[in-house]
């Protein structure tokens, strides 16, 4: 998934708030919206879908070139 909030005091709110205006829903993904994925996908409703990437991210993962040029060095910094 995408940027997921699970604990607000995880990250620095600074953090939160630089990743919900890259994202295109301009919204944090709750662990509900990774849960529906996942119950959708274990459905029969699913059942012709195979071998297929399902990004649960907001459309973040259309902004990622953007993200490394504004976060890289805070990135790197925070998890390493």
């Amino acid at each position: 998934p995408g940027a997921t909030q699970v604990q607000e005091k995880l990250d620095p709110p600074d953090v939160w708030e630089k990743t919900r205006t890259f994202t295109p829903l301009k919204r944090i993904g709750q662990p509900l919206d990774v849960a529906k994925a996942v119950a959708f996908l274990a459905s029969s409703d699913a059942k012709f879908i195979t071998g297929t990437n399902l990004f649960v991210d907001g459309g973040l993962v259309h902004n990622v070139g953007a993200m490394n040029m504004m976060f890289g060095d805070m990135i790197d910094d925070y998890y390493n």
